[in-house]
């Protein structure tokens, strides 16, 4: 039975996919399994078929009602009722096997059966999703998760995100999986090198100190060029980070900072690089000159000993004087 009531009492919001079900009146003292009980008599559902969704995710039985109402006079709780297939083990069994999105709707003692979730896992990381609190809270099963795919960081509880070796094996699986790593490994130089050396696109997701790490940045950009536009505004415009940058991709030049387009260091390196001066506002006549300087530099230019009178004359058949 309900616990004795106190002073204060809260609407209690019942839907199910239909719409609004039923408003029962509960006591600041009930529990989440207080209000099932209550829906067993009035819906005649029995409480062990029954999930009321919160948000996003499943109400625990032994959650108390004022955790979830934080302050206000309404809780909106959503019903789902677990049919046959979804709720007897032999059924579920049956029909999970060819679809791990069935455990979407499975009985709350199935949703926290290990075996069960470790088979959906094997199906599709996404099914952990699904899995009661305490099992995303499993650390074999987060690593068979991760190990599947690195993005399954994002679904676990957040001292797992903060866990290194379990975000380190995330991020070798799958780079991506570092937007989703706490901020203090976002900060760690080791997990973020081992995203960066798969796709310079981690150096986004990697803490601001760490994207102004001349180390890191000079990894990156010898990698990929365009990594330059994740480098912080200092590194933008550093002469050697910049120069490394466009040896890699010319295009890089549109991430560098305004103050180095200027240096004339910057254009002394870049003179044979036609994309890059026409960039940095060299017109066709200015360009050609820079590119035969440069010509003229390497290569070298032969010149004809004679003059133009001397040229004219024995085109002429006359001989040299």
């Amino acid at each position: 039975e309900p616990p004795p009531p106190s002073e204060r009492r809260v609407k209690v919001h019942v839907s199910d996919i239909q719409g609004p079900l039923r408003t029962i009146s509960a006591d600041t003292t009930w529990l989440i399994l207080d209000v099932k009980k209550q829906l067993e008599r009035s819906e005649k559902v029995a409480r062990q078929r029954q999930r009321l969704l919160w948000k996003d995710r499943d109400a625990d039985d032994l959650e108390p009602v004022c955790d979830l109402i934080a302050g206000a006079e309404r809780l909106d709780l959503v019903l789902v009722v677990c049919m046959d297939k979804h709720f007897k083990l032999d059924l579920f069994v049956g029909a999970f096997r060819s679809n791990w999105r069935t455990l979407q709707f499975a009985s709350s003692s199935l949703r926290a059966n290990p075996k069960i979730v470790k088979m959906a896992l094997h199906q599709d990381w996404h099914a952990l999703a699904f899995a009661s609190p305490e099992l995303r809270a499993d650390f074999s099963l987060a690593r068979l998760a991760v190990r599947t795919d690195g993005l399954a960081l994002q679904v676990l509880p957040a001292r797992m995100q903060n866990d290194r070796p379990l975000v380190l094996t995330a991020v070798q699986q799958n780079w991506r999986a570092l937007q989703y790593a706490s901020i203090r490994l976002r900060g760690d130089r080791d997990v973020v090198l081992e995203a960066v050396k798969q796709d310079t696109g981690a150096l986004e997701f990697a803490s601001q100190r760490l994207r102004g790490d001349r180390t890191v940045v000079l990894l990156a950009v010898r990698i990929s060029g365009a990594a330059l536009r994740f480098a912080s505004p200092k590194l933008q415009a550093d002469l050697e980070v910049v120069i490394e940058a466009l040896q890699q991709d010319s295009k890089a030049i549109t991430y560098t900072a305004p103050e180095i387009r200027t240096d004339p260091k910057l254009h002394a390196a870049v003179r044979g690089n036609s994309e890059v001066l026409r960039f940095l506002g060299y017109d066709n006549r200015e360009r050609k000159n820079t590119e035969q300087e440069l010509f003229d530099m390497h290569m070298g230019i032969f010149k004809c000993p004679y003059d133009d009178e001397t040229i004219a004359a024995a085109l002429r058949g006359e001989r040299f004087r």
